[in-house]
């Protein structure tokens, strides 16, 4: 007689649960660096219907075209539901965050932004928004709605959709750079 394969179900708050284990250890161990990168290539993860994906790839074209010498890989992920509520696009941020290999400008749920950003997966804006005068191309409802606590961790793409730094990210300033431009639709 074959083995029999034992099934477990998982709870959404089981999932979530399991989720943020997952970005705890992820941001304990950001600061462990290895060695420096030649170049710099960032990497922006998306979802998004292929209308979405060309939008975005067409704002990448005009940030690499005014920022020599960096390249930008488009990730995109689809944003279907699986069980607890989360979408297959953020179980796969989730791994890669826990394995220290997080994208380092990524698209987030806005209803699950704060999570987030109290976990310390991301970087505050506040010392990029200061230096850059950016601000003024986002509405201010939709930057003073991305505060958590004192700073602030994102800027909302649209009403659903927050762009975010990892901390993991080893290129701030490029990162920031991109994000302003996919958060705005800047070409």
């Amino acid at each position: 007689m074959g083995r029999m394969l034992h099934v477990t179900t998982v709870t959404g708050s089981r999932v979530f649960m399991i989720a943020a284990a997952c970005v705890v250890l992820a941001v304990s161990a950001a600061g462990c660096g290895g060695a420096k990168d030649e170049g710099t290539t960032l990497r922006l993860s998306i979802w998004g219907d292929i209308q979405e994906q060309r939008t975005v790839e067409d704002i990448v074209k005009a940030y690499e075209v005014s920022n020599p010498g960096v390249k930008v890989e488009v990730e995109a992920a689809p944003a279907t539901q699986i069980a607890g509520g989360i979408t297959a696009y953020e179980q796969k941020l989730i791994v890669l965050m826990a394995a220290q290999d997080a994208p380092d400008v990524m698209y987030l749920p806005r209803d699950r932004y704060e999570f987030y950003a109290e976990k310390g997966a991301l970087v505050d804006l506040g010392p990029f928004i200061e230096k850059s005068g950016g601000i003024d191309k986002i509405p201010a409802d939709l930057v003073n709605g991305m505060r958590v606590g004192s700073g602030i961790y994102g800027l909302a793409k649209d009403r659903t959709t927050v762009c975010a730094i990892s901390v993991q990210t080893k290129h701030p300033d490029e990162a920031w750079g991109l994000l302003l431009r996919v958060a705005t639709g800047a070409r």
